[in-house]
């Protein structure tokens, strides 16, 4: 998450106030995916940065600041009962988040640290407590972890050399034991955020930043197989596409969007993982605006 910090937060700071999109999102998601991430931030007590849902468990777990600082917090599915998991500064860490369940619900997978830069992949109980760190080399920014669906690999992004800078983020997989060397899936100019497998495991999908042109830039999805082979685009054109949320039987990519002349906000789409067949799921409107306003 944050270079040049992370790219003005990835440029992605997520500011939603409309309940129902909330709500949209939070059904959706326990009805689309186990273990899947939804697209949607909080209009409640904060911002809320992301939400995974665990159907067996019907657990959301998120990302919060509504203190002010960085903090991970759960809450039932049906937003109820939202509980602080990780306070901002626990266990030193001065940066903290895209914590993600494992499959079984019984671990957390997020990245932590001192800094953006120091930042490692770690694995927690499924209360955030007893972090294991899983990643060893320095300064290589590493953030957005998540499982895949057997639990026994995470995937996130990280730099390959200690130069880090804005276009250096590529795909790496790790197993959970954190015993074998990290795997590079990419290697490109193509900065790479938030990476996810498909439910059956041979697919990645993840957002790539493939232009600064724009307000906000121009991202799209890509997605390989899950040794890294067959980089593919499944978006490519010059609006904002992102944070891919695949269904339940993938074949199909939920995402969120924004088109440059038409509509300054955010819609919810769906596409096939060959491009094919995009779709409005739920139309931009105002209010589901993941920039911060200026």
């Amino acid at each position: 998450m944050n270079l040049a910090s992370q790219d003005n937060s990835k440029n992605r700071r997520l500011v939603s106030r409309k309940l129902g999109l909330i709500a949209f999102l939070f059904i959706f998601g326990v009805e689309c995916a186990k273990n899947q991430t939804l697209v949607a931030a909080g209009a409640t007590a904060g911002r809320v940065r992301r939400q995974t849902a665990v159907l067996s468990l019907g657990a959301v777990v998120f990302n919060s600041n509504r203190t002010g600082n960085d903090e991970i917090y759960v809450m039932n599915a049906d937003g109820s009962g939202p509980r602080q998991l990780r306070a901002a500064g626990a266990d030193g860490w001065k940066i903290q988040g895209h914590a993600e369940w494992s499959p079984n619900g019984k671990h957390l997978a997020m990245f932590g640290g001192k800094d953006w830069k120091s930042s490692h992949v770690y694995v927690t109980d499924s209360e955030g407590r007893n972090p294991r760190r899983l990643t060893s080399r320095k300064n290589a920014h590493y953030v957005d972890p998540s499982r895949s669906p057997d639990g026994r690999t995470i995937v996130f992004t990280g730099c390959p050399a200690r130069r880090c800078g804005p276009k250096d983020l590529e795909v790496f997989t790790l197993h959970v034991s954190g015993s074998q060397p990290e795997k590079q899936l990419t290697s490109d100019s193509i900065p790479d955020y938030d990476p996810y497998y498909s439910p059956d495991g041979k697919l990645i999908g993840w957002t790539s930043r493939v232009a600064d042109t724009g307000e906000h830039g121009v991202w799209n999805i890509r997605l390989a197989n899950a040794d890294g082979s067959g980089v593919r685009f499944v978006t490519n054109d010059g609006n904002v596409n992102g944070y891919p949320a695949w269904s339940r039987d993938g074949k199909l990519i939920y995402f969120h969007r924004m088109v440059y002349g038409e509509n300054p906000n955010f819609g919810i789409y769906v596409i096939r993982p060959d491009g094919q067949e995009m779709k409005v799921i739920a139309a931009a409107e105002e209010g589901n605006d993941e920039y911060r306003a200026t």
